[in-house]
């Protein structure tokens, strides 16, 4: 378990206290920033010490109980072989980027996503997770929820990866938001990377097996460190005309320069899984036979 113990020590080390330029930062988001406001606190990565060391204290009891059962074990195991299907969104702004409080840098070409970030990471990132291979359509029943981190992340287009999952979540649990994160604490967070923590307590709603995302359908948040991006993924409008055809070939066909392979969605059906060129032309073929004409 390598990479369990190379998380434990990061997170030894994540710890930061707040300084004068936060308390005034704080005092700037007053309206969306309330002290009571717990989970906003940690949106921005402005909480106590004390509040850190709970979230904390909380994740490393996570862990814990996931190394001593054998369920945990083998659900770790399927994320960091990347046998279930890990989807993150590089469309996605959430809260903070909603209230102009943190980079807004969306991105619609993956290319452009994993020059900026790379094929491989240690920050920690917020995913969701089905529990089929990428070989397979999504489960309906993930997907009935419009409102679902599920539905909102493959209903975009995103990376696919692989990677040690720190926390498996029923619901969004409100972790750090890594364009809201003050420059001081990526700073202090360089080394280790810049730490994603969970809500601490019941309302976490942790997940422990493989059998639990299975009773769902998809976990709807999944804090995933030490990933590598194993594909590339894009949801295809069926019916918006020649624009969106021509959007998702060029979507493709950068994924491929990479060699990256790339999951062509449609309502969670898995329309096309092509992994090179021959792949490419036999679902471009199929799109012909439609009402598109390229």
């Amino acid at each position: 378990m390598k990479l369990l113990k190379e998380y434990i020590k990061t997170i030894l080390r994540e710890i930061y206290d707040l300084s004068t330029e936060d308390e005034k930062e704080i005092e700037k988001l007053k309206g969306f920033y309330d002290k009571s406001q717990y989970d906003n606190r940690r949106a921005f990565a402005l909480q106590t010490r004390e509040e850190q060391i709970a979230d904390r204290t909380f994740l490393q009891k996570y862990q814990a109980d996931l190394k001593q059962s054998s369920a945990g074990k083998k659900m770790i195991s399927a994320f960091i072989a990347g046998s279930v299907t890990i989807l993150h969104s590089i469309t996605y702004r959430g809260f903070t980027y909603r209230i102009g409080k943190s980079e807004g840098d969306a991105f619609y070409d993956a290319t452009k996503w994993i020059k900026k970030y790379g094929k491989k990471g240690k920050d920690t990132l917020s995913t969701v997770a089905f529990p089929v291979s990428t070989s397979n359509s999504l489960p309906a029943k993930a997907l009935s929820d419009d409102y679902s981190n599920a539905y909102a992340v493959q209903e975009a287009r995103g990376v696919i990866l692989k990677g040690y999952p720190v926390y498996v979540s029923e619901v969004d649990v409100m972790s750090q938001t890594l364009g809201a994160v003050p420059a001081k604490v990526k700073k202090h967070q360089a080394q280790s990377g810049i730490a994603k923590r969970p809500k601490n307590g019941t309302d976490a709603a942790p997940i422990y097996s493989l059998e639990h995302i299975k009773s769902l359908g998809a976990a709807n948040e999944v804090l995933l460190d030490n990933w590598t991006v194993v594909g590339t993924y894009i949801s295809y409008p069926e019916k918006q005309g020649r624009g969106a055809l021509k959007e998702t070939k060029g979507y493709v066909q950068e994924s491929l320069k990479i060699g990256l392979p790339c999951n062509i969605y449609w309502q969670g059906k898995l329309s096309a899984r092509i992994k090179n060129k021959t792949d490419y032309l036999s679902w471009l073929s199929e799109e012909k036979k439609g009402q598109y004409y390229v």
